[in-house]
């Protein structure tokens, strides 16, 4: 079996491959005396671009604007969000007269905006080539949180409950810059396709806070028994340089 670690370099590998063979077709098209321009950069100064990382991963959308036939200057903006949760039987081997359920819920959203100042360096050949380079910004904030309930009765009949709420949250963010080079190749003047690789460096700030209550009640009486909690607040600021995920790019032209 293949690790995502090797498959991840296998990916890179073949990226930029293609991305060589198409840039040694771009120069051979740059050679050729062509005296027609590239009609999606001559007559439409925008560019709306969706763009995949992998074949599970979710459409990004970026919008180009022209201001020469070499010079554009892109903004890619990401939105995600997901929740997710679960409700499961809580049992103990060691105590088997103790019921119970754990409920579990999870769930992150954050934003991120890239800035591209991109120079084509063959915008007449039939693949066309550039480079790219911008600051990018990142926010996320993740959150987790498992509450477990459980019953027992002690020897005077008496029933309580134990109620065990534990929350984590992890706020980020990132700062940082990409340099990227890719090609293109149109397939009209209104549609092309475009393959882009790059490396990333940035700085992660996080900040990670975890909360952790135990509530015992007396349930025939109400009265709460124990209410212990515990906080803990951590901070981490890291460096990190990585190749950028590969981006399968398609533009519409208007």
């Amino acid at each position: 079996m293949i690790s995502p670690t090797s498959s991840r370099y296998v990916i890179m590998f073949l990226s930029l491959t293609c991305l060589a063979s198409v840039a040694l077709a771009g120069g051979q098209g740059a050679a050729r005396e062509d005296s027609t321009a590239t009609p999606a950069l001559k007559a439409y100064p925008w560019t709306l671009q969706t763009h995949v990382t992998s074949l599970s991963g979710p459409l990004n959308l970026m919008l180009k604007r022209w201001f020469s036939r070499e010079v554009s200057l892109r903004l890619d903006i990401n939105i995600n969000g997901n929740i997710d949760g679960s409700v499961s039987a809580l049992t103990l081997g060691d105590q088997p007269d103790v019921t119970g359920e754990e409920d579990n819920t999870s769930g992150s959203y954050g934003i991120s905006g890239d800035v591209h100042y991109i120079r084509h360096l063959t915008p007449d050949s039939d693949f066309k080539w550039y480079i790219g380079a911008g600051p990018h910004v990142a926010y996320n904030v993740s959150e987790q949180r498992r509450v477990s309930k459980s019953e027992d009765v002690n020897t005077f009949n008496d029933t309580f409950e134990n109620k065990r709420d534990i929350s984590n949250e992890a706020t980020f963010w990132a700062a940082g810059i990409l340099v990227f080079v890719g090609a293109e190749w149109s397939i009209s003047d209104r549609i092309s396709l475009a393959i882009e690789n790059g490396i990333s460096g940035q700085y992660k700030w996080r900040r990670a806070n975890r909360i952790i209550r135990h509530i015992r009640t007396n349930l025939d009486t109400g009265d709460i028994i124990n209410d212990d909690s515990y906080e803990e607040v951590s901070r981490s600021g890291t460096w990190s340089a990585s190749f950028a995920s590969v981006k399968w790019i398609l533009a519409i032209h208007f």
